[in-house]
């Protein structure tokens, strides 16, 4: 099996995991931030060890990833942003932003 195969099987358990621990944990003790910090840690660390070992990264997860740390953050710190417009836009930037870098780079 390859690392990058690895690394895909672990992302998605680890996020299993996590979804199915935050719904067996009462609200008073950890909140959805906690979830969203550590989606967001996830998707940033695998990327982050995919770029390590010069395997190539995925650019939406990488957004998607930072985008949850800072509104996990932001939730933490009490501020209570619009999780699903904000992901929405996001997602729209990432997607733009991706056609224009593969129309420079000629693919």
């Amino acid at each position: 099996m390859t690392l990058n195969r690895r690394l895909h099987l672990l992302t998605w358990g680890s996020l299993l995991i996590l979804t199915g621990g935050m719904w067996l944990i009462p609200d008073n003790i950890a909140s959805w931030g906690t979830w969203l910090v550590g989606v967001g840690i996830i998707l940033v660390g695998v990327n982050f060890i995919r770029y390590l070992n010069q395997i190539t990264i995925g650019k939406f997860t990488s957004m998607l990833g930072a985008m949850l740390l800072c509104l996990g953050i932001a939730y933490l710190m009490g501020a209570h942003p619009p999780l699903i417009p904000v992901i929405i836009v996001t997602l729209g930037a990432s997607a733009i932003f991706s056609a224009l870098a593969s129309d420079r780079s000629g693919n």
